[in-house]
């Protein structure tokens, strides 16, 4: 149907105004912001949203690719870095256009819009204008240009994605893209032109999620993306996992690792570990890195996918690089690879063992973080840490998580390593045994 004149355009107002009421109804309940995105053509977006009026923007530095942005279907002003929209009753009609391509050519930048091949990764905080009061929920639907999939660690909610919050950083990608799905994980492969056999692909991601199941007693989240970018080559590398708005994995493979690499691949578990433990302040992250670091070798050791002995040389290797050097102050304050990781791990192992030794081997850390994942404390959660530490203190029935802490927070705290292993393997060595499992839930 064509129109013409003034009453084509009255038919088009009339036409914006029940979009934006349908959106707006869409998004009555708890505040919900309701986005249509659809891909014009491989990384040009065109978007609509039911939004209140007022101010209105988008991530810092990506407001040179928002373009032609209007409300109930006229042009609205940018005044520096935002736009101004009327006021509106209920909610406007805000449409606008996103160039992808552009943005990651500028930003590459995983955490805003990185050009990954075959597909552009952007979380949709990148590219989603928003007011300075942010829904409590987002819905977004979303429609990929013919031949090209749209994938999103956002919760699913049919055809649609719905976050409890806003979905400022979670990992998504428009493109071109093998998807497969294994549980409540949407495997997304960009290939970029690579072969690469999908069934081995299936049981590396089946014996990671397997040593999480085995170590938590269930799987975190109801719904993750892992973005698996294929390269040339042998190996896997550049794991990273977040949170906000959802769940997501983003790893690298070669296109000619063996059977044996995947099967004997330490980084994905870790990354998995990571979606267990709600996202702290930045001062923390030694704890999410250390429970990643520490539970990954003694969940596959669980699961049977890691040989005990080779499990202990590990630790025994890995804690030492964890201990406070020279100036070192607490984990808290000294941010250095060696305690963010294995420093984190170090309190891991010492949480363990007391936990153990006060318990009668009863329980372990294995039971702390278990009750604080199944308390929703997982990835795309913001929590203070010490209610973290306090649930899982009360599933043991100790104070050993929160007292540690305080004393590891602020001071470095030497640790007798070679004692602390003899202590374990005192008596009939029933903590070493009670580590390796199996634990009963």
């Amino acid at each position: 149907m064509r129109f013409s004149g003034c009453n084509g355009a009255a038919m088009r107002r009339r036409l914006l105004l029940a979009f934006a009421f349908a959106l707006a109804a869409r998004a009555a309940l708890a505040s919900t912001g309701t986005y249509d995105v659809r891909e014009v053509s491989p990384g040009k977006l065109s978007i609509r949203a039911s939004l209140p009026g007022g101010a209105l923007h988008i991530v810092r530095g990506m407001e040179p690719f928002v373009s032609n942005v209007r409300a109930n279907g006229k042009a609205i002003r940018q005044a520096g870095n935002r736009w101004m929209a009327p006021s509106c009753d209920p909610q406007c009609l805000i449409e606008w256009d996103f160039d992808l391509v552009a943005a990651a050519a500028a930003s590459r930048d995983l955490e805003l819009a990185r050009d990954l091949g075959d597909a552009i990764e952007a979380p949709p905080g990148t590219w989603l204008l928003r007011g300075d009061e942010e829904p409590d929920r987002v819905r977004l639907h979303v429609t990929a240009k013919g031949g090209r999939t749209f994938v999103s660690g956002m919760p699913r909610a049919g055809d649609d994605y719905l976050s409890r919050e806003f979905p400022r950083d979670v990992y998504s990608a428009f493109g071109k893209l093998d998807v497969m799905k294994i549980d409540s994980i949407d495997v997304a492969l960009i290939r970029n032109g690579h072969a690469i056999d999908h069934d081995r692909i299936r049981r590396w991601v089946a014996h990671a999620k397997r040593s999480i199941e085995t170590y938590y007693g269930g799987f975190p989240v109801e719904h993750v993306l892992l973005l698996v970018r294929i390269g040339r080559g042998r190996g896997i590398d550049g794991g990273t996992a977040i949170g906000g708005g959802g769940a997501a994995i983003v790893i690298a493979a070669g296109d000619q690792t063996p059977a044996a690499g995947f099967d004997s691949d330490w980084q994905l578990t870790h990354e998995m570990t990571h979606l267990t433990f709600p996202s702290v302040a930045r001062q923390h992250h030694w704890i999410e890195e250390g429970i990643a670091t520490y539970v990954e070798p003694v969940a596959r050791e669980q699961a049977g996918l890691y040989p005990a002995r080779e499990m202990w040389a590990e630790l025994e290797e890995g804690l030492p690089k964890g201990l406070p050097e020279p100036g070192d102050r607490g984990l808290d304050h000294t941010h250095t690879w060696g305690r963010t990781y294995w420093g984190g791990a170090l309190f891991c192992f010492l949480a363990d063992v007391q936990i153990r030794e006060q318990t009668s081997n009863r329980f372990g850390l294995q039971d702390a973080l278990a009750a604080i994942m199944r308390s929703g404390g997982t990835i795309d959660r913001e929590w203070e840490l010490e209610k973290a530490l306090t649930i899982g203190d009360t599933a043991t029935g100790t104070h050993v998580l929160v007292n540690l802490y305080r004393s590891m927070a602020n001071d470095a705290y030497p640790v007798d390593l070679p004692a602390l292993f003899r202590r374990i393997d005192g008596g009939d060595g029933a903590i070493r045994r009670g580590i390796e499992g199996p634990h009963s839930y």
